[in-house]
């Protein structure tokens, strides 16, 4: 990042935050060290640092290494990032399991937030038990994304509880009674808007009348929502490559491929053509434009919800394997990942 005016000059100092200070030492490891006094963007090292913003602001004279480490800390700075790591993760499973429940891990979202704070503080925040009627990948997302904090459940259970762990920075006086408020009023405006999306992709469309032709290209039944979005996404005519067509064209082509396989495979061509149409619907729902990462999960929750699947879990995890992994799934190797280019 750049800061300061002197930032704005061409070939200025970029840092990942503003440089304050240097600390560059040498010396034996038991006798006194030298302060190598280079200088970067008019910053002279030293051997000054200084501890936490608000804990512990005024500066502290290092030596060495072990000195540098052992005067952060106690100026309130834990300076390595997987021992931070480790605090977090214990003590947010530690106040999950004091309130009844247990954490959603999420190895991504402690990687970030541990190198968000010096020294972390767990807190537990709530919201209304009503944005659980919400799906549980909507609102962990919501969460994760708008606030950095992490979702519970219940001991066992499959779905989530309305409790979530937020990580401060700071020992508030209060015991963070102010911090647990603040972050709970953006989870509950966050979450208020995902349920309005996820409330209006349950809805019709309002121009139904323009779809009629799309509709039939492909089969879809225009009383469904999710039928709807299909024939909105081909009647757009979205773009899916410049030189392979539009989203509509790409899945006739899956679709009369999945009607081949469909004939080698056994399977039922009544279920299979549905899925396939159905696959790509999802991308014109609000949910998934707010969301990408639930491309297909949301398809098959749609799809599942409006009848368009039977309950079975195989052929409705046609819609939802297409795209979604777990949210926090590394990606697959290349060689497993390769597509054709006209699928």
């Amino acid at each position: 990042m750049r800061s300061g005016v002197a930032s704005a000059k061409p070939g200025s100092l970029r840092w990942v935050r503003p440089l304050q200070s240097i600390v560059c030492t040498f010396g034996p490891e038991n006798e006194e060290t030298q302060v190598i006094p280079f200088e970067v963007d008019g910053i002279v090292a030293s051997n000054v640092t200084y501890g936490h913003r608000f804990h512990a602001p005024d500066a502290i004279t290092v030596r060495r290494f072990a000195d540098y480490v052992e005067k952060l800390e106690r100026a309130k700075v834990i300076l390595d990032g997987e021992r931070r790591k480790q605090i977090i993760a214990a003590d947010a499973a530690n106040v999950a399991f004091a309130n009844g429940l247990e954490l959603v891990e999420d190895e991504a979202l402690l990687e970030e937030v541990s190198g968000l704070v010096e020294w972390p503080q767990v807190l537990m925040g709530t919201f209304e038990e009503d944005y659980l009627a919400i799906p549980a990948e909507i609102i962990r997302l919501t969460i994760k994304t708008n606030q950095k904090c992490f979702v519970t459940r219940p001991v066992g259970g499959e779905g989530l509880s309305n409790k979530f762990i937020l990580v401060a920075n700071i020992e508030a006086s209060d015991g963070g009674a102010e911090i647990v408020h603040g972050n709970g009023k953006v989870v509950r405006a966050r979450l208020s808007d995902a349920k309005h999306f996820w409330t209006r992709d349950q809805g019709n469309l309002p121009d139904l009348a323009t779809l009629e032709a799309s509709a039939a290209k492909f089969n879809l039944d225009l009383a469904k929502p999710l039928d709807q979005r299909m024939a909105k996404l081909d009647a757009l005519n979205v773009t899916f490559h410049a030189k392979l067509g539009t989203q509509g064209e790409r899945v006739a082509r899956i679709r009369a491929l999945a009607a081949e396989l469909a004939k080698s495979t056994g399977a039922d061509p009544g279920l299979v053509d549905r899925a396939v149409v159905l696959a790509k619907a999802d991308l014109r729902t609000e949910a998934v434009g707010e969301f990408p990462e639930l491309q297909g999960l949301m398809g098959r929750k749609y799809a599942l919800l409006q009848g368009r699947m039977p309950p079975s879990p195989r052929p409705s995890k046609i819609t939802g394997s297409r795209k979604a992994r777990p949210i926090n799934c590394p990606p697959m190797p290349s060689a497993l990942r390769w597509r054709s280019p006209t699928s």
